[in-house]
Order: C-alpha cells, then sequence, then structure tokens
C-alpha cells in the first residue's frame, strides 16, 4: 500500500548483537516478501565504523549481517542500505543522519 511518503528507517547501533541477529533479518524477510514499502531506506549509524571508507562499512556490515539472513537476494536489500559513523551526541552528526534520511 502507497502512503505516499517514503519511508525512512534509522538503526542507531547497527553493529549491536539486536540489530544484527534481529532487526536486519527482519526487514530481510520484509524485503524479500515484498511488504516493505517501495524507495524504503535504511540508514545504519554506529560510532564502531568510524574512520572505514563507505565500501568499507558496507563490507563490515554486509559480513556482519549476512551470516543472519537466510535465502533471498542479499544485495537488492542492502542497496537500501546506507552506513553513517559519528558520535550520537554531537548535533553535526544528528544533522548529518537527518540530511542522509531527507535524500
Amino acid at each position: 500500500r502507497n502512503m505516499g511518503e517514503k519511508t525512512v528507517l534509522f538503526i542507531l547501533g547497527c553493529q549491536g548483537d539486536v540489530s544484527v541477529h534481529r532487526i536486519f533479518p527482519a526487514l530481510f524477510r520484509l524485503f524479500n516478501s515484498q511488504t516493505l514499502q517501495p524507495g524504503t531506506k535504511i540508514i545504519g549509524f554506529s560510532r564502531n565504523i568510524a574512520g572505514k571508507t563507505t565500501e568499507e562499512k558496507y563490507e563490515t556490515m554486509e559480513s556482519a549481517i549476512a551470516p543472519y539472513l537466510g535465502a533471498g537476494d542479499s544485495k537488492s536489500f542492502f542497496e537500501l542500505c546506507h552506513f553513517m559513523d559519528g558520535e550520537a551526541t554531537s548535533p553535526k552528526t544528528m544533522g548529518a543522519l537527518e540530511e542522509l534520511g531527507r535524500k
């Protein structure tokens, strides 16, 4: 069902156990069953991926999450995902997260 708005999911602590073992696999199942709204964007935030290039962030996250995903098109799923690092208490970081969500 198209609600006329894009859906942006922010996952703070995206490298944590709950995110890796529960949240991302659940989103992946929704993606595979085509239940996620078209144009959905998933933004993962973690201070543990600081200093890595964009490609390294994706590789780090994909290698952490992939074992828990099961069957399906993980490559297309990860195209919905964007990963960002920074300090959660920083207004600059929160502004950058908000800007990424608006794109």
